[in-house]
């Protein structure tokens, strides 16, 4: 190795090191060693985990059993932090889906089914990859017919 290449490759590491020193609380180091992903802080996102799915081999169905923590916030308002997703080709939406994980990553795994939320807004919203506040009312669906578990209607995202 020359001495240029050498120099080239102790600033590629001081500069990645210094960048991963400065990243948001809610960036999180990924299972791959020196691989970062981006997810929601929200503790809404816990409490969603809990919820077990099974898939019917025959049928190829997928079905949540919601956790009495979780049942409890059906019908409610609740307000929760995440990644938009859209679901339609335009630059502002009122119907997209709210990914607890960055989906910009290429190399990142995608959200798990409880870790997605459909959301339907009040007023459109421009597409952003930024994290984003949703608040609206909650409703669950066990069956993936729907093609989410969780549904906010009525939203307003922030």
């Amino acid at each position: 190795m020359t001495l240029m290449a050498s120099r080239r490759s102790l600033l590629t590491t001081l500069g990645a090191a210094a960048a991963l020193a400065t990243l948001p609380a809610w960036q999180e180091e990924d299972e791959r060693p020196g691989h970062m992903q981006v997810l929601s802080p929200d503790p809404l996102w816990t409490r969603f985990a809990t919820t077990p799915i099974v898939m019917d081999r025959r049928s190829g169905a997928y079905t949540a059993t919601f956790r009495p923590d979780v049942t409890r916030l059906a019908g409610r308002p609740i307000t929760i932090m995440g990644f938009m997703l859209p679901l339609e080709a335009a630059r502002a939406t009122r119907h997209f889906g709210l990914m607890r994980k960055n989906h910009q990553c290429d190399f990142c795994p995608p959200s798990l089914p409880t870790e997605a939320i459909e959301v339907r807004l009040i007023q459109p919203h421009a597409n952003t990859t930024d994290l984003i506040q949703v608040s609206g009312r909650l409703s669950l669906h066990p069956s993936s017919d729907s093609g989410f578990f969780f549904q906010l209607d009525q939203a307003v995202a922030r």
